[in-house]
């Protein structure tokens, strides 16, 4: 398709497009992206563009723009500008590098799109699960405690065990429809972590009894079972787990094994799940912690399934310092890891 037609559909689409030149640093904005910034036509420039934006949202876009250019990666933020009415408005910002020589990129050609309406649109829809939810989980809660304080009288210190296990993951349900309803347009809702000092192999070794029971066609070891102490958001870190333990589960055949593996090296710990699956596809590796990524096979996807679980586990990991990482083992199977900064003191 020729450029100009590329750029008419853009426009008739609502959204604009814009280029930068990364050596002369100029800037060039088409009559939508000026309306959507709402600069006067033909006084597009960076300086222009900063004056419409705050401080951390300067900080954001500079970042993403030197992100791009040290990993030659494209750019795709999202961010909010006030609108003459003092409305809040959200922006959709992407970018992609070109090169002529040396591998050098020398400028930067995107879009821009207004998505408020859409933004609006899912913070409703999260207010109204937030609200359907909150009533049952309160009976819930309710009643748990109410059974667990019977069951304590008599000393039933199984069931009270079960009962607790149920009643953290209330909490934990109920803290994370708090984040989801006030997370900002760029999901980095897990941003807001609930900092902890816990044993990170306890509570392995507790998510690991959970998962026997739920799927006991499946044999799960545990390695090292030394104390091991972090300070991260103890249910997220729950998420993590249980996010990469199913996941093993799903890819593999009923009565293969599923190993845990705790290491600490360089004042950090490494979680690795290691499962007898079918494995990761060949250069899947790096791009499966994307947002909205889908397996390619066929056999695994699910409809429902909206391809953001590991994309989750890679924001909550490196909101707490940490990184993931998943690679296909040579012996067959696949090895998800995460690490975490161990406890500077207990």
């Amino acid at each position: 398709m020729p450029q100009t037609a590329v750029k008419t559909f853009l426009n008739l689409s609502g959204k604009g497009h814009w280029n930068f030149d990364v050596i002369n640093k100029q800037l060039d904005l088409c009559p939508t992206c000026e309306h959507i910034f709402n600069i006067s036509n033909g006084c597009a420039s960076l300086s222009k563009i900063f004056d419409v934006l705050n401080g951390p949202q300067i900080r954001k876009l500079l970042r993403a723009y030197a992100y791009a250019l040290s990993h030659q990666e494209s750019i795709d933020m999202k961010f909010d500008i006030p609108s003459p009415d003092g409305r809040r408005r959200w922006l959709h910002l992407t970018g992609v590098l070109h090169y002529k020589q040396w591998d050098l990129p020398v400028q930067i050609v995107g879009t821009v799109e207004d998505v408020t309406q859409r933004v609006n649109e899912d913070a409703l829809g999260l207010a109204v699960i937030n609200h359907e939810l909150r009533s049952p989980l309160t009976i819930i809660k309710l009643n748990n405690q109410l059974v667990l304080n019977m069951l304590t009288q008599k000393q039933e210190a199984h069931a009270v065990k079960l009962l607790k296990t149920v009643d953290d993951h209330v909490n934990g349900i109920t803290q994370m429809l708090d984040d989801y309803l006030t997370y900002s347009a760029d999901d980095k809702y897990v941003r807001r972590n609930n900092f902890s000092l816990f044993d990170l192999n306890k509570l392995l070794h507790e998510i690991i009894l959970d998962v026997r029971t739920a799927h006991n066609r499946y044999l799960f070891d545990i390695g090292n079972r030394h104390p091991v102490f972090v300070r991260a958001d103890r249910y997220k870190i729950i998420q993590v787990m249980i996010n990469y333990i199913t996941n093993a589960v799903k890819f593999s055949p009923e009565g293969s094994r599923i190993r845990v593996d705790v290491t600490i090296d360089d004042r950090q710990v490494t979680v690795g799940i290691k499962d007898q699956g079918v494995g990761i596809a060949n250069g899947q590796e790096k791009v499966i912690f994307n947002k909205f990524h889908h397996t390619m096979d066929q056999r695994f996807r699910q409809r429902t399934s909206k391809g953001l679980g590991l994309y989750l586990v890679k924001e909550i990991i490196e909101s707490h310092g940490g990184a993931v990482s998943a690679e296909r083992c040579t012996t067959g199977g696949s090895i998800f890891c995460f690490s975490l900064p161990l406890a500077d003191h207990i």
